[in-house]
This record gives structure tokens, C-alpha cells and sequence, in this order.
């Protein structure tokens, strides 16, 4: 017997959702823009309306051209934009062509880090935004944390306490900080806030993280903890608005030259 596709076995229990995607009314563009750009936010709201799920496949290239009446050109430079913007992935060889992508907020940092050095914002700037963003996002998650949530805190808290290297206290951090914005429940601040640290992380600047440092960020991770199992979100706010503040200002120390200028682009 022929093994039955997970797109088969979706076909079974209802409709196609590219075959929804090319039956969908197709929106009106808006004029003064680029057709291309144009076609790229049509594709996108149809991705939507359509039911398409990461790991999905668009349409072949002749479906779209017939449902969208553009040139090749035009959507080959619509799904470039849509790559850009993390939306799609292309895929070369057998099998190959545009699939929907997993939602990263690193696509959405790069696209932030672009504006960001346009307008001159300096690093200082991107990291005053992140210590606004976190305590709101901490008293969140004292509302809307899970067993399962603050276990894992408990368990990244153990990790660094026992971390040697810095690259590896670095990574448990970030890893305790998404964590805490994701126990949140509150998605579009937390991919903001995720986003944001990616611009930050992307400056090649970095904390020494002496002994001293990490023993406050320890001390600062246990008090959090514990006002996020009270459900307490005056205190978890409180306690993350001291920790990110204490950081800000340990890397004002280290760093003062550094956060006064604009970020650059990463690796730059």
C-alpha cells in the first residue's frame, strides 16, 4: 500500500489551503508603490487568509503567475521581498520552491538594525527600549506563568550558577530572559522584545561577565523566580526593572563610548 502523505491526509478531512489560496479574492493594491512590493503584501495576506502553515508549500510559479496576472519578473522580485522579510523560504533542487517559514525574530531584527541606522539610533537608545519592554513582560508572566515555565527557569538558574565560560553563561541568560518573555503569553511583545535583543546582541559588544556580575544576575534570576511563583506582577516588575537597569549600567561602565554611538550592522 502507497504511504499516505501528510498533505494527503489533510486532503482527506478538508479542503486544500492552496487551493484556497488561489481561489481567494485577491485584494485591491494600493498605488504609489513598487508592483512588486505590492504583489509581495498580496501574497502575504493571502498566505493568511489561506490557512498556510510553516513548512507549507506556495503554489508553483505558473499558478501564481495565472492567479496575480504579473510578469515572471514581478513575482520572482515578490518572493525575494517575502524572503527578505522571513515570511517564505525558497528552497533550491527536487522538491524545491517557495515554502512558508518558520516566524524568527531575528528577520525582523535585521529589518529593525536597517531603520535603526538610518535614523541614528544609538546603542544606548536600543538598550533603554529592552529595559522598558522587560519588567512589562515579567509582570505578565507573574499573571500568566506555568509550572512547567517556572521550572525551567529554576533549572536555567542552576545552570548558570555552575556556568565556567561566559560564552555559555551568555547563551543560559538569553535563554532565562525568552523564557520569562514568553511565560508572558503576550506574543507581540515578546517577539518585539526578542527582536530587539537580537539588534543589541548583534553589536559587537559584550559585558565581561565577571564573578560579580554574574552572582547579582543569579541573585536578581532567583528573586524574579520567586515573585513570578507568588503570582506577583508589582514584584516581578519591580525585580526586572532593577536587574536590566543594573546591566544597563554595568555596560554604561564598561562600554560608555560604545552605547553613545550608532549601532552598526551585525558583525560590523
Amino acid at each position: 500500500m502507497a504511504k499516505t502523505t501528510s498533505r494527503e491526509s489533510r486532503d482527506a478531512v478538508g479542503p486544500d489551503p492552496v487551493a484556497d489560496f488561489l481561489r481567494a479574492p485577491r485584494p485591491g493594491r494600493r498605488r504609489g508603490e513598487k508592483l512588486a512590493v505590492l504583489v509581495a503584501s498580496d501574497l502575504a495576506d493571502e498566505i493568511v487568509e489561506a490557512g498556510l502553515r510553516p513548512g507549507d508549500p506556495l503554489p508553483n510559479e505558473a499558478r501564481m503567475l495565472e492567479r496575480l496576472d504579473v510578469s515572471r519578473a514581478t513575482l520572482r522580485e515578490a518572493l525575494r521581498v517575502l524572503e527578505t522579510q522571513g515570511v517564505i523560504v525558497v528552497k533550491t533542487g527536487r522538491g524545491g520552491g517557495p515554502f512558508v517559514a518558520e516566524p524568527q525574530s531575528r528577520a525582523l531584527a535585521d529589518l529593525l538594525t536597517i531603520n535603526f541606522r538610518v535614523l541614528g539610533v544609538t546603542f544606548e537608545e536600543i538598550l533603554v527600549t529592552r529595559d522598558t519592554i522587560e519588567p512589562a513582560l515579567a509582570a505578565q508572566a507573574a499573571a500568566n506563568r506555568t509550572e512547567a515555565d517556572l521550572a525551567h527557569l529554576r533549572s536555567l538558574v542552576e545552570r548558570m550558577e555552575e556556568a565556567r565560560g561566559a560564552r555559555d553563561y551568555s547563551a543560559l541568560n538569553r535563554d532565562f530572559h525568552t523564557t520569562v518573555a514568553t511565560a508572558s503569553r503576550n506574543r507581540p511583545l515578546a517577539v518585539m522584545w526578542s527582536a530587539i535583543g537580537e539588534v543589541a546582541d548583534g553589536q559587537v559588544v559584550g559585558t565581561s561577565w565577571g564573578e560579580d556580575l554574574r552572582a547579582a544576575g543569579n541573585r536578581a534570576h532567583r528573586r524574579l523566580i520567586d515573585a513570578l511563583a507568588a503570582g506577583d506582577p508589582d514584584r516581578a516588575q519591580r525585580v526586572m526593572s532593577a536587574h536590566v537597569t543594573a546591566f544597563h549600567h554595568a555596560m554604561g561602565r564598561d562600554h560608555a563610548a560604545a552605547l553613545r554611538a550608532p549601532i552598526r550592522a551585525p558583525g560590523g
